[in-house]
């Protein structure tokens, strides 16, 4: 039956899950990867019936199940399922993935560690101390040891933090030096707003690990506080921040709070010493940094301004990563080396530096432009017609795009966004767009991929509606007059 039509291997998969033969779970993997959803349905739950701590040999396809982003069902028995069979080796593998989950799969990533007990521990404590992994797989490493071994968490927190502030120093410091070039790259402007945006990534991570510690009351709240236009908010939080930690961390925390890469170089002396005084010696320590994002715009920005020096760091850093390139940077290599196409790192700034995603983080960001797509037009081609569906918006790069019908009628420039009401209407589009100059060039933008980011983070969620909002403000005021 397992062999049969797409009927008998629903049946098939239906009794084999019933029969409690754990056996038989193997021999079912093959259908998580079915093309039919409903068929990926019932071998997932089927295996999840007969799943026992002894499947451990499930667990390799079950993450790579996971990794093709399945439905937000389908995500779920499978973390499900991990936890049943509760795997240590499956830790890891399954916190590289976190910065794609939604905070419902993240509360299961550390409920599956969590019912491990203490043989996940030793993961986790590694988990937490590398700086490769995203802030969101050590925040769920950070929260699981607080319950599974807290005398270890108390252990390893001041190193985890004297190595964020360090982190977070450097890249004020770097920020400010890019920030005295002239007109920058694609690769120096997305570096530079990692540079920008490091710190505070930094700050609330190193707020949450003293919050889980106990050290300071909710770090959300505190984080959005100690970000608030709202003086006395912001007040307050750094009164909390006083009253809660000692006089020299709270020093310390000081220089990331106020943006301020000289308080930051004065408050660690001699911890923080950075060779770093020019953008060839910037680019080359980029080269070695444990964030994707940082290295391979430090790989575009090199490849866009090539020198000696900097050409012989590449090639050394190439050697010394073969076989081991974070997929981030194989990608960008792939792009550059097929040629004639915007690669990831020009897409994403030409994301970061157009006004619609300025509320968003460039972390938030890479997803959307890996998954993003240029297209060239020319006078007179139609990006998509009145009434036609539509599963993509688009950023103008270059030329001009008129729109036609609707209520966000006008024309588009270079850094403008149109199409956006496909995010949260999905009806057909009441409006036309069409290219009016000879060379238009679009960022084509899957809905699909970005409703995912907004799912997996809630800064992006809260962006948007502040969209929302303001566009149904702006309606109502024209409207008026």
């Amino acid at each position: 039956m397992l062999t049969g039509d797409t009927e008998d291997r629903r049946s098939a998969l239906r009794i084999l899950g019933r029969s409690g033969q754990e056996h038989y779970a193997f021999f079912l993997l093959d259908n998580v990867s079915a093309e039919d959803p409903e068929l990926r349905r019932e071998a997932l739950e089927a295996i999840h019936e007969l799943a026992t701590p002894r499947s451990n040999r499930l667990v390799p396809g079950l993450l790579s199940a996971l990794a093709a982003r399945p439905d937000a069902a389908q995500r779920a028995l499978i973390l499900w399922t991990l936890d049943r069979i509760s795997d240590p080796d499956s830790v890891a593998p399954l916190l590289r993935m976190a910065q794609g989950l939604n905070p419902f799969e993240l509360r299961l990533c550390e409920r599956v560690i969590l019912d491990m007990g203490l043989k996940g521990v030793p993961t986790v404590v590694h988990l937490l101390r590398d700086p490769r992994q995203s802030y969101k797989a050590r925040s769920i490493a950070a929260r699981a040891l607080s319950k599974l071994a807290f005398a270890q968490l108390e252990a390893f927190a001041p190193q985890v933090i004297r190595s964020e502030l360090q982190g977070a120093y450097a890249s004020l410091r770097r920020s400010a030096l890019l920030s005295r070039e002239g007109t920058p790259t694609a690769g120096l402007e997305v570096l530079g707003r990692f540079y920008r945006d490091h710190p505070r990534l930094s700050l609330d991570f190193i707020l949450e690990i003293l919050s889980i510690s106990g050290r300071l009351p909710d770090y959300e709240l505190l984080a959005t506080a100690l970000r608030s236009a709202n003086p006395k908010q912001r007040g307050d939080a750094i009164e909390t921040l006083e009253q809660g930690l000692d006089r020299r961390l709270f020093h310390e925390l000081m220089p990331l709070i106020e943006g301020d890469g000289e308080t930051a170089r004065r408050s660690l002396g001699g911890d923080v010493e950075d060779a770093v005084t020019g953008t060839e010696d910037l680019l080359e320590q980029a080269l070695g940094s444990p964030f994707a994002i940082e290295v391979a715009s430090a790989i575009q920005s090199i490849q866009e301004q090539p020198s000696e020096r900097l050409s012989q760091s590449l090639r050394a850093y190439l050697r010394g990563h073969e076989g081991d390139l974070p997929e981030l940077v194989r990608q960008l290599l792939e792009e550059r080396l097929r040629g004639g196409v915007v690669n990831t790192i020009e897409r994403l700034a030409s994301l970061a530096t157009a006004d619609y995603f300025a509320p968003f983080g460039l972390m938030s960001l890479e997803p959307l432009a890996r998954s993003a797509e240029a297209i060239e037009l020319s006078a007179g081609d139609a990006v998509y017609r009145a009434g036609e569906a539509g599963d993509r918006f688009f950023l103008v790069l270059s030329g001009r795009v008129s729109l036609n019908g609707g209520a966000g009628g006008g024309s588009r420039l270079a850094g403008e966004v149109f199409g956006e009401t496909a995010l949260w209407d999905r009806r057909p589009a009441a409006e036309a767009a069409r290219c009016q100059a000879e060379e238009t060039r679009l960022l084509a933008l899957p809905t699909g991929a970005f409703r995912r980011s907004i799912r997996s983070d809630p800064t992006l969620a809260l962006g948007m509606l502040e969209k929302q909002f303001r566009a149904a403000a702006d309606r109502v005021t024209e409207a008026g007059r």
